[in-house]
């Protein structure tokens, strides 16, 4: 395939990382190319096999809400480009850090904060208005050299209707000249010792689940499903994206609440890349809790390794027992 709209990458500029202050509060606004659809909401509760009532029992959605929904972890699928068309690449891609000219050549994602004040509808057409908010000097990472960019999104309704808005704040480096071949994420600390209040799910992460996770989210970015690119990357193999780890842990939460608690914000931070022939698990805690809502910190582990935590609120639908 010739073109690649649907990369983050076909955007990304390229600088000598000075003269960066114009873009510090720079704001553009990207309309979702299609609505929200009911197909790629069961595509993504399949990726994530998330059993919530509210995403597969329309009635269900229809009385309480008016219209069945999409998740929250999919607020960013609805940005996604299509990776071709026939007029030629959009102004904006599907995030906003790759324009600002930067001396890298790939990114990842280290952090994704999310607030949600209204669930988005089947049918809903989506507006973002992202602003970049800050963008740090050079920082060396185990990754290499490159620099954090954080951005904050703003997303509404073809009605004006406030959703919710989002906070990324992504490395982007220059890939090494040699990256250690398959090289496993370093080991810290027991990630199963201590208490743990969470369900345990078991998701493979596999060649299919890599597969699917593009048809549930839309994102073409080459390290979640070309295994040399993300080996070029300093990752292992082909790992899950942003969108795949949000739903599992809001999945881990919404099971906790036996369904009855509805995910309000969700501060995840990642620390490492689960690779196909790992197994994802969930442990976690609860911090406070009451008869309206409770926070939460879920983690998601493989059998040695911290690959993401999420500070989660809830809010109940109905007093929790």
């Amino acid at each position: 395939m010739g073109a690649d709209y649907a990369s983050a990458l076909s955007y990304a500029k390229v600088g000598d990382g000075t003269d960066l202050t114009d873009w510090i509060g720079r704001t553009i606004q990207v309309d979702a190319p299609f609505p929200v659809e009911a197909g790629r909401v069961a595509d993504f509760c399949s990726l994530v096999e998330d059993s919530n009532p509210i995403y597969w029992d329309a009635d269900l959605a229809i009385a309480r809400y008016g219209a069945p929904i999409a998740p929250p972890a999919m607020m960013t699928v609805w940005r996604q480009p299509s990776p071709w068309n026939p007029i030629g690449i959009p102004a904006h891609g599907p995030v906003l850090a790759p324009e600002v000219p930067l001396p890298a050549d790939t990114l990842i994602n280290a952090g994704f904060a999310c607030w949600f004040s209204a669930p988005a509808r089947i049918g809903d057409r989506l507006r973002y208005l992202d602003q970049c908010v800050s963008i740090t000097g050079p920082k060396t990472t185990g990754l290499g050299v490159g620099y954090f960019v954080r951005t904050r999104c703003m997303v509404v309704n073809q009605d004006g209707v406030e959703l919710g808005s989002y906070e990324t704040n992504q490395f982007r480096y220059r890939k090494r000249e040699q990256q250690p071949s398959g090289k496993p994420p370093a080991k810290g600390e027991d990630v199963w010792a201590g208490p743990n209040d969470m369900p345990d799910i078991a998701v493979p992460v596999t060649p299919t689940l890599i597969a699917l996770l593009t048809a549930g989210t839309r994102d073409y970015f080459p390290g979640h499903h070309d295994e040399e690119y993300a080996r070029s990357q300093g990752a292992p193999g082909a790992y899950p994206n942003t969108n795949t780890y949000c739903g599992l842990v809001d999945r881990v939460a919404t099971e906790w609440s036996g369904y009855r608690g509805t995910v309000k914000s969700r501060d995840l931070k990642m620390f490492a890349q689960a690779n196909c022939g790992t197994t994802l698990h969930s442990r976690g805690l609860v911090h406070r809790r009451n008869e309206h809502e409770a926070e939460l910190e879920v983690r998601l582990v493989t059998a040695d390794t911290l690959i993401a935590s999420a500070t989660i609120i809830l809010t109940f639908d109905e007093p929790s027992n």
